[in-house]
């Protein structure tokens, strides 16, 4: 938790870049969720009673919120991606700055191979993630918040149906974060390990061709090289399980969304625009 607290100190230089990305996003998820109304109106108040200027009306409502869903994105990914590098790069300067005051004990218990993946490899993932989550992370609860609402406004029948979903999800990504974490702890130590022969090996490759050493050191390589490539495998079939799995979730709802809105539909409780404005708010 004190790691992550002093990584978090370096963003805040950035806090109001950081505060503008996350309304881009909010804004871009409020529009979001105004289409699937506006498909609605298209087929209750247009295509039903064969109304095509209310069509046409609609549909320029629905480039204009297309429109504007995409420049509120583009400010929001501009945004990010200057936070995340910028972020990125004060991490690393004050990383390789603190490599610099090590003591000969400090530097003699850590390996180069272990402080190359940490300035490198390491940074670029707190890059990625710090993007990700302004992109995307931030949208994921806002998403669901405001799609729950609009299935509220529009069906509270259905709604509480697929409400009945989201512990299903829930106990999916808690499950893979369960499996996953120690999997992916495994991952950096064998690339650290990697990264280590590596430089060593190239560090000192007169000094391995001079005692005819390279067959052993070839044999190293490929242990580590293995065992790296046998870790990622397992973390990567975990991560495959995970996408058709929600799908699978995902799609059950809407066969239940279809199923019994359709009867409310034959019963006259529910339009066809409303069953389709559900399903587009539940993908």
């Amino acid at each position: 938790m004190n790691s992550l607290r002093r990584i978090l100190f370096y963003l805040k230089p950035y806090w109001k870049q950081i505060l503008f990305s996350i309304l881009f996003l909010f804004l871009v998820t409020s529009v979001d969720l105004l289409i699937p109304r506006q498909i609605q109106r298209i087929i209750d108040q247009g295509i039903v009673p064969g109304n095509m200027a209310l069509v046409g009306n609609v549909m320029l409502i629905m480039i204009a919120l297309v429109l504007t869903s995409m420049l509120f994105s583009i400010g929001n990914i501009v945004l990010a991606v200057r936070v995340s590098e910028s972020f990125a790069a004060d991490i690393r300067d004050a990383a390789y700055r603190q490599t610099q005051r090590f003591s000969f004990g400090n530097l003699d218990r850590l390996q180069t191979g272990e402080l190359l993946v940490r300035l490198t490899s390491d940074v670029g993932k707190i890059k990625l993630v710090t993007m990700m989550t302004l992109v995307m992370a931030f949208r994921a609860p806002l998403m669901i918040v405001g799609a729950l609402a609009m299935m509220l406004t529009t069906s509270p029948r259905l709604a509480v149906l697929l409400i009945a979903l989201l512990p299903l999800i829930t106990l999916l990504l808690w499950g893979f974060t369960v499996k996953s974490r120690p999997l992916y702890n495994a991952v950096q130590r064998r690339l650290d390990r990697l990264n280590t022969i590596l430089q060593e090996n190239l560090a000192g490759v007169h000094v391995v061709k001079a005692f005819v050493r390279a067959d052993y050191e070839n044999q190293r390589f490929d242990q580590a090289n293995t065992a790296l490539t046998d870790t990622a495998i397992q973390v990567n079939q975990l991560a495959a399980l995970l996408m058709p799995t929600m799908i699978a979730i995902i799609n059950a709802g809407m066969i239940a969304v279809v199923w019994f809105g359709g009867s409310l539909a034959i019963k006259g409780l529910l339009t066809e625009g409303e069953i389709v404005a559900f399903i587009n708010y539940l993908l």
